[in-house]
């Protein structure tokens, strides 16, 4: 049975699927489409580079492999090195955003509590959280927490009303969240308020 000419568009085409769907593969894992064009792709290389003739091409389908493979893992490397340093880049965003907050937040946030109570410190826990302690001139078995908790949640909600929209839209983009722990005079725990992105 004589052997059929291969096709030099065909064998092309599965390079070309094998290489952008491997790409999409590496970076976002196996998929139904991606691997089936991937799978698709191999069987026209394939068929048309080494069942098929290839007498009459002047470059042989291994050394249009070799060649194609090479290109592909220098630019696999290039997008590397771009991701990590995209990576970088935004999480060097984030810290700095994370910086401007901690500064903003200290002026403006922490309620005036009044009485002598104070605000004793405000820590950037990570990206996404900023932690205020504050200290209240009460003692845990004299006051109703329920209630000062709820006053103190009110006051706070108030209080992000005073920022402007696009360092509030900034905050909510970033999924920020505020936990305000209150502690009474002998530094005994009373109640922690934590306010998400989608309450404020």
């Amino acid at each position: 049975m004589e052997n059929k000419e291969s096709n030099k568009f065909t064998f092309g085409l599965g390079i070309f699927f094998v290489v952008m769907y491997g790409i999409s593969i590496f970076f976002n894992g196996f998929a139904i489409k991606t691997s089936l064009f991937f799978a698709f792709g191999i069987y026209l290389v394939w068929q048309n580079g080494f069942v098929r003739d290839t007498s009459t091409w002047k470059y042989k389908p291994m050394e249009i492999i070799l060649i194609c493979s090479a290109a592909t893992i220098c630019m696999l490397v290039f997008l590397f090195m771009l991701r990590i340093q995209n990576s970088k880049s935004t999480e060097s965003s984030k810290i700095n955003m994370v910086r401007e907050l901690v500064y903003k937040a200290k002026e403006k946030l922490p309620m005036d509590l009044g009485n002598g109570d104070s605000l004793i410190d405000v820590i950037a826990v990570n990206e996404n959280t900023l932690k205020y302690e504050y200290k209240i001139q009460y003692s845990i078995d004299s006051i109703r927490l329920q209630e000062l908790e709820a006053e103190y949640k009110k006051s706070l909600n108030d209080r992000f009303k005073s920022f402007d929209n696009n360092t509030i839209n900034q905050w909510r983009k970033s999924k920020i969240s505020f936990s305000h722990e209150f502690k009474d005079r002998d530094g005994k725990f009373a109640f922690n308020i934590i306010i998400k992105s989608g309450e404020y």
